[in-house]
């Protein structure tokens, strides 16, 4: 009898993980995805509501499962942008919003990316809370020559009234979801 209620134990145990394993959402809170972009973006002309192109730099892989192959396509959102004004540093605030899965494209919801110029913060910068990821300031050199981007940078390009923060083709980005993505099944 003990042997029976043992086994019954453990085969409980087994269903509820295997259950736990097939609810669990494909890209959970708390995923970092890093995408290159596909195309600049400049403080300059970025405008709320702008979408962007970027790709996977490698495979996003979660449990043991590849939810995403390298290049696989990602679209992002400009949330807030300033140029360089009275003095005040430039600005990029972006965010990642899908990406084709192997089987799915998924809707995200990740924290903001900031990149700031060199200069004084501007009153209407956004500020690290909850809502917001990490915040990254000084990036690039001041001087007019700009700097080849490192993984993860940008470049600021000093235009004569202040610097303008350029995100080139080819930068790399670093986003964690906020919550469990939304799969949206591929036609």
């Amino acid at each position: 009898m003990r042997l029976h209620v043992m086994r019954c134990g453990q085969l409980a145990l087994v269903l509820f993980a295997a259950t736990s394993f097939l609810s669990a959402a494909d890209i959970p809170k708390g995923t970092k995805i890093t995408v290159r972009l596909e195309s600049l973006i400049s403080s300059a002309s970025a405008e709320f509501g702008q979408t962007f192109d970027a790709s996977l730099t490698r495979d996003l892989v979660v449990n043991h499962r590849t939810i995403a192959a390298a290049g696989s396509k990602a679209e992002g959102m400009i949330v807030q942008a300033q140029s360089s004004e009275n003095g005040y540093a430039a600005f990029i605030t972006v965010k990642l919003t899908s990406l084709e899965g192997k089987s799915a494209t998924y809707v995200l919801d990740t924290y903001d990316v900031t990149r700031q110029g060199s200069g004084k913060a501007s009153p209407s910068e956004p500020r690290p809370t909850d809502d917001v990821g990490p915040m990254i300031g000084g990036i690039g050199k001041r001087p007019s020559i700009p700097t080849m981007p490192g993984p993860d940078q940008g470049v600021v390009l000093d235009k004569g009234s202040g610097p303008d923060v350029i995100l080139p083709p080819g930068a790399l980005l670093t986003f964690q979801a906020r919550a469990d993505a939304e799969e949206v099944t591929k036609p």
